[in-house]
């Protein structure tokens, strides 16, 4: 995904639903309501299909009664999958291949970014990629997503962190900006709708990882095999609300950017062009593509993803009910 952490704690309970989930007699849900504890990362656009579900009651209508965190980062989220104080997570592939080459059972159940808007973005003084040799560039955290935006886009320009440039840490993009307008750093990467605030302020994007060409997959649903195989049901049903508020993004623009207006703290004009932004990036089709993953171990400096066995990083099994069920046309794409 893309991001600026900023905690917001657990959301609130359920609003009434703005319209009836998608194939809701088709697919059987828990006998519930179930608990589930579930976080987002760090405030982007690219989360509003999560929290649709939820302010829009899905969730609850799919038997599930879910505690949201949000501005948690990916590493963060991985460790609680592990220690079990969270059963589902939304965080970056590279965070999750990262933890599957120490050993930890982490699994995808669904993309939501097919194309990943990562921006690179500078003050004046800096007019090309090139232009950074010996500056610094910020990143939230190293081995999230947003630091593999960042190598993929040096790599293209031929610089390599800790030699050509110096990558720092800020832990979210609210501090990577701030940052900025202080002098503290030279350049950072954003996502939606931290990239529109940081045009605004008077850093312009430079590039982004889709203009440099390379495929790039990004936002999964995460949990642990041993979570998927115990309780498939609930899996199958938080997929289901999640295809819910996935296809009300699609079809109702002024629920999503409001959403978006809420849950990253923007006003609605922020919103409206985080929306506009993000919205060709988000894939109506949420199945898990290997070639995406493929693109992480190919950047991968530390060496460790080589050996990571991508088919099984992810795990397509509940998505093929739900289109079975009808929940997803015959392409695999959430009815639009």
């Amino acid at each position: 995904m893309l991001l600026v952490s900023l905690v917001f704690g657990c959301a609130p309970a359920p609003s009434s639903p703005a319209s009836t989930p998608i194939g809701v007699t088709a697919q059987p849900t828990p006998a519930g309501p179930i608990d589930l504890s579930v976080a987002t990362g760090p405030a982007s656009a690219a989360y509003a299909p999560v929290w649709l579900a939820l302010d829009h009651g899905y969730f609850s209508q799919r038997g599930l009664r879910v505690s949201l965190q949000t501005g948690m980062g990916g590493v963060n989220q991985a460790q609680a999958l592990l220690a079990g104080d969270l059963q589902l997570g939304h965080f970056g592939p590279s965070e999750m291949l990262n933890a599957r080459s120490t050993g930890a059972d982490v699994v995808g159940l669904a993309e939501t970014i097919f194309s990943p808007l990562f921006e690179l973005h500078a003050g004046p003084a800096v007019t090309s990629v090139e232009g950074l040799r010996r500056r610094t560039v910020a990143i939230t955290r190293t081995g999230s997503s947003n630091d593999l935006a960042a190598r993929i886009i040096l790599a293209r320009h031929g610089l390599t962190p800790g030699q050509d440039v110096t990558l720092v840490q800020t832990g979210d993009q609210f501090q990577a900006l701030a940052a900025l307008q202080t002098g503290g750093i030279d350049s950072a990467v954003f996502s939606p709708p931290s990239n529109v605030k940081a045009a605004s302020a008077g850093f312009p994007s430079l590039t982004s990882v889709t203009d440099e060409g390379v495929v790039l997959i990004d936002l999964l649903t995460v949990t642990t095999r041993a979570y998927v195989e115990a309780h498939p049901e609930t899996v199958r049903a938080y997929l289901a609300a999640y295809i819910d508020g996935l296809h009300e993004f699609f079809t109702n623009p002024e629920a999503a950017v409001a959403i978006i207006a809420k849950y990253t703290e923007s006003d609605e004009a922020t919103a409206r062009e985080g929306y506009r932004v993000v919205l060709p990036t988000i894939d109506p089709r949420p199945f898990i593509r290997e070639e995406g993953l493929k693109t992480i171990q190919t950047y991968d400096v530390g060496g460790r993803l080589g050996g990571v066995d991508l088919s099984q990083a992810h795990d397509d099994r509940s998505l093929r009910d739900l289109q079975a069920a009808g929940l997803l046309a015959a392409d695999g794409s959430v009815p639009r």
